[in-house]
């Protein structure tokens, strides 16, 4: 009788560990994990808080800058002691400095190309007109630069892009600006060409893949980006092809 209660002990001592006791194999959330931070030093987060402020500093001091006049009106200029009104400046003026946005423009450039006729009147020569992207389009390099690094770098889809620009006064199409962002890939692809061969011949290569739904003819089908990464060369490259759901 007293083996096969302490057998049943045991056997209830084991139940309790297993049921209520902590496991092994059991492993904490992930987000516990993500939320810890790795202990530092005071004086090393200090230092570093420093560097990093010093180099915000150095961002911003590279900034166009221009200064702002603010005069002192007319009718503040009287003194509550004697009534006058006779003012002079006081050295250069408080100075302070504001941080502000100004919001990018487009504008409509007219370009006249100028025609010149012999005297003769037998031979007519013409200027050149500015470079285009694609022969016909109506849209600048610059124009298409900002479609494409709006919708690859900053991840703003196209129909929120059709709004934004007709905020500003320029409405395009979602149809010419997609037409203009597969333009803008024709263009590339020697550059994306040569930057796949980069990677290829590095050792450590990261690379993601997100799928997207790309247009088809009556329907849409799966397409994917991939993103490479090198981390010796620190040079990314995308590439974007279509595969059928």
């Amino acid at each position: 009788m007293k083996g096969r209660a302490a057998a049943l002990e045991q056997q209830v001592a084991t139940l309790t560990r297993t049921v209520f006791g902590k496991k092994s194999e059991k492993l904490p959330p992930p987000t516990e994990e993500l939320r810890k931070e790795a202990p530092r030093d005071e004086k090393a987060q200090a230092e570093a808080a420093l560097l990093k402020r010093h180099e915000r500093a150095g961002v911003k001091k590279d900034l166009p800058s221009r200064t702002v006049f603010h005069p002192v009106p007319r009718e503040h200029q009287r003194c509550p002691r004697c009534n006058g009104t006779d003012f002079h400046p006081m050295g250069p003026g408080r100075q302070s400095v504001l941080y502000e946005y100004i919001p990018g423009r487009f504008e409509k450039q007219v370009h006249v190309r100028e025609t010149l006729v012999c005297v003769c009147g037998e031979s007519v020569v013409t200027a050149l007109g500015p470079p285009r992207v694609a022969e016909k389009t109506g849209y600048g390099s610059g124009f298409i630069a900002h479609l494409v690094t709006s919708k690859c770098a900053d991840s703003l889809p196209l129909h929120r892009l059709e709004k934004a620009l007709a905020r500003e006064g320029l409405p395009v199409a979602r149809s010419t600006m997609t037409d203009l962002f597969h333009r803008a890939a024709t263009e590339l692809a020697p550059v994306c060409d040569c930057l796949l061969k980069k990677e290829a011949t590095q050792q450590v290569v990261q690379t993601d893949e997100t799928p997207l739904k790309v247009q088809a003819p009556e329907k849409t089908r799966t397409g994917y980006l991939w993103t490479f990464l090198s981390l010796v060369a620190r040079a990314e490259s995308c590439v974007s092809g279509g595969a059928s759901a």
